[in-house]
């Protein structure tokens, strides 16, 4: 059963709380951002092995089998490196650091507090979202790039192996 009335003592625990989750979110997003980076550079990798055996598909099918990989694995790049940017990454904490430095000249009141909390947490969670699905994309796109790449040199070796 809740109390019907919450003491000062409650709503600052509350708003220590609020803080909390604000920073594990924060830590969440960063990870995230770390991970999608490593993403990107495997798969930059793996593009550029790919492309080192491109020429080697000298019949269509496994040909045309392999630079569909190269592009699907071009777009996977794409889609996530975007989002990933060193200005996007900047862009988007610069905008947190000017939405809550301004309201931190004075002394801040309970309410304003806990708008500060919501909104940063608003900010992050969109920026968390955006990310995974990226992220989430990306690593789609580039199975089927890698399986599309398997496949071709299955075909090239099994079917047109002299």
């Amino acid at each position: 059963m809740e109390p019907l009335l919450r003491t000062r003592d409650d709503v600052a625990a509350g708003i220590r709380v609020g803080w909390e989750l604000l920073h594990l979110l924060q830590l969440s997003v960063r990870s995230l951002e770390d991970t999608a980076t490593r993403v990107v550079a495997a798969q930059i990798a793996g593009v550029i092995a790919l492309w080192t055996q491109l020429y080697t598909f000298e019949e269509r099918v496994p040909a045309a089998l392999a630079w569909s990989a190269w592009g699907i694995l071009l777009v996977s790049i794409c889609l996530l490196g975007f989002r990933i940017t060193p200005r996007r990454l900047a862009e988007f904490w610069g905008r947190l650091d000017t939405r809550t430095s301004s309201p931190c000249d004075d002394p801040l009141e309970e309410a304003d507090e806990v708008e500060i909390v919501a909104e940063l947490t608003t900010a992050l969670r969109a920026q968390r979202d955006r990310i995974q699905w990226a992220v989430r994309s990306s690593v789609a796109l580039g199975i089927v790039g890698i399986a599309l790449a398997a496949l071709a040199y299955m075909v090239d070796k099994g079917l047109y192996s002299p």
